[in-house]
């Protein structure tokens, strides 16, 4: 039996009206399986990231802070609106 180690998905960001944000953003989630070492027992690995285009990339350090800002108010509305309800008990 063939069993998949994870799931990779990429979307890019639109606006409230349905197109593309100011800039070309996108977000990319990515689950994975994988195994402690000592244990061996399996485990889920959750990785979240932010993309920016090189042409969007911010230059000034007040924009790299709100651009950090911003990438991480996103990211994490995604995760709890993902892990909401059952999942998200079991860390309360």
């Amino acid at each position: 039996m063939i069993s998949p180690n994870g799931v990779k998905v990429l979307n890019q960001l639109l606006n409230k009206e349905g197109n593309k944000t100011k800039s070309s953003r996108s977000i990319e989630l990515t689950i994975t399986k994988g195994y402690k070492k000592k244990t061996s027992n399996p485990h889920r690995f959750w990785e979240t990231v932010f993309y920016t285009e090189k042409n969007d990339v911010p230059t000034d350090r007040t924009e790299v802070i709100e651009w950090v800002k911003e990438a991480h108010l996103l990211i994490d509305d995604w995760f709890f609106k993902l892990i909401e309800g059952e999942l998200e008990k079991r860390f309360e």
